[in-house]
């Protein structure tokens, strides 16, 4: 992976492929690698930026600097910037992913050409949800490490029901991932209450609402924690998006159907790169 210097941290990322430029972001608790059935798709035709968010996978800490999904959405496009790839590019976000992307594309809307919002929600965090997720922060703050009452309750969130019992592999690396003592909590705490507490600096769905530009909202027909709701309600209040629910994925939809996923991806970026001329295929 290569690294950007950001803040006095270091960021890592992929660079691969050529093409226009889509910037990739990945789940909270996931890194990089959630993407590799997409990677190894698209990069086929389009270059893909796909760095690990702060606190995660290879990147370091996230920086005291940061505040909000604002400030990561920031460093995104000093990332691009770097490459000389801002005036022009594509943005694929799942999770917290989505939620930078979505702030990223509120004030660089000349920039981004299209954005793809998967199992993900702009809006005002449920008060049940929020409630849940600070209550296992503060237990997680205090221990120090996810313990595995806590492993037991998120994992299966993120999988669909056939990925959990087709797939053992893929639940139990994540089960073991979480389980790691290395695992950077502090910025994973810090991170977990930007997310959950996002509706405190401003309604991200009412600005996005704002923008013009083209939108696949996807959502899995599985997702617990981001439901289909949710995705029906972001198409309802965003004039330029279209929402595909995904059968028998669940929040990490990218490894739960990467198939479905990837024809998705592929259907919704050429016909948007070739309609405004920005890209041409063979």
């Amino acid at each position: 992976m290569k690294t950007l210097e950001i803040k006095g941290k270091e960021l890592r990322y992929l660079d691969t492929g050529h093409g226009f430029p889509i910037l990739f972001g990945h789940s909270y608790l996931w890194d990089h690698k959630m993407w590799a059935p997409q990677i190894h798709h698209l990069s086929k035709s389009y270059r893909c930026i796909v760095p690990d968010l702060w606190g995660h996978g290879q990147s370091d800490a996230l920086p005291r600097e940061n505040n909000d999904l604002s400030d990561i959405a920031d460093d995104m496009m000093t990332l691009m910037r770097h490459l000389k790839l801002d005036d022009q590019f594509a943005i694929i976000g799942l999770s917290v992913g989505g939620m930078w992307a979505a702030e990223l594309a509120y004030k660089h809307p000349l920039s981004i050409k299209s954005i793809v919002l998967m199992n993900t929600f702009l809006g005002e965090e449920p008060p049940a949800n929020k409630a849940q997720f600070l209550m296992m922060f503060n237990a997680i703050e205090k221990l120090g490490f996810i313990p595995e009452n806590i492993i037991q309750q998120i994992v299966p969130g993120f999988f669909s029901i056939h990925t959990q019992e087709n797939n053992k592999t893929l639940v139990e690396e994540f089960t073991t991932h979480l389980k790691n003592k290395s695992l950077d909590i502090s910025s994973l705490i810090r991170l977990g209450k930007m997310i959950f507490e996002r509706q405190n600096r401003m309604n991200l769905l009412d600005a996005f609402s704002e923008v013009d530009i083209p939108t696949l909202i996807i959502t899995g027909s599985e997702d617990c924690y981001r439901p289909t709701q949710e995705g029906e309600l972001m198409a309802q209040r965003l004039p330029t998006a279209q929402f595909v629910e995904v059968i028998s994925a669940g929040h990490i939809s990218s490894l739960d159907q990467p198939l479905q996923i990837n024809k998705l991806l592929d259907e919704f970026f050429r016909l948007q790169l070739v309609k405004e001329r920005l890209w041409y295929f063979e």
